[in-house]
């Protein structure tokens, strides 16, 4: 899952806009909608910005979750 759909999601599942997001982060809202669509890759401060905000660790940010290891 790409960057932008997990910031989607995790906003969405904590019932929150995308304005009330960026008065929370900081950030401005067209940037969260660039993000959410995956038209740019955020910087160290603005993701954990919004992992405080969307109350979630940076790893579950960035991690590829998608990925799956195969022992041996």
């Amino acid at each position: 899952m790409s960057l932008g759909k997990k910031i989607k999601l995790r906003r969405e599942l904590l019932g929150i806009g995308q304005v009330e997001l960026a008065e929370i982060t900081g950030i401005a809202q067209s940037y969260i909608s660039r993000l959410e669509n995956d038209k740019f890759q955020p910087t160290a401060p603005v993701i954990c910005s919004l992992a405080k905000g969307l109350k979630c660790s940076t790893d579950y940010l960035i991690g590829d979750s998608d990925e799956r290891r195969k022992a041996g």
